[in-house]
């Protein structure tokens, strides 16, 4: 993995995101995860979300769901192969990203008018 070539990436995606520049930061998003190939890091998971930020905002209501999926499937994998073994400070991350991908997730459920499956995302 290019790690160099990742933070540039992805420093350029959190500045354009902090811009609301969202259509130009989910490009250099994916950017980052061609890099990456989903390899299944907290880094990596942090793009994703960001990434379904960006899509919130853009109202790609079904592709938050498939990315929102995807992340949660990434953060499952990293704490199995952490095995329990996470430090303070990585679990609240953790904890943190899953939350904000559940209430994404939820709200474009919502806006797609699936209720149900927005409840239970949430």
């Amino acid at each position: 993995m290019n790690t160099v070539k990742f933070g540039e990436y992805r420093e350029q995606a959190n500045a354009y995101l902090k811009d609301k520049r969202f259509q130009e930061a989910l490009e250099y998003y994916d950017n980052c995860l061609r890099i990456t190939r989903k390899a299944t890091t907290l880094d990596n998971v942090a793009i994703y979300v960001n990434k379904v930020a960006c899509l919130l905002s853009l109202e790609k209501f079904n592709n938050v769901v498939v990315e929102s999926n995807d992340a949660l499937r990434l953060i499952k994998n990293y704490k199995n192969r952490q095995d329990g073994k996470h430090s303070g400070d990585d679990l609240k991350r953790i904890q943190n990203m899953e939350l904000r991908l559940a209430v994404r997730k939820g709200n474009a459920l919502a806006k797609l008018n699936k209720v149900t499956d927005a409840i239970s995302a949430y």
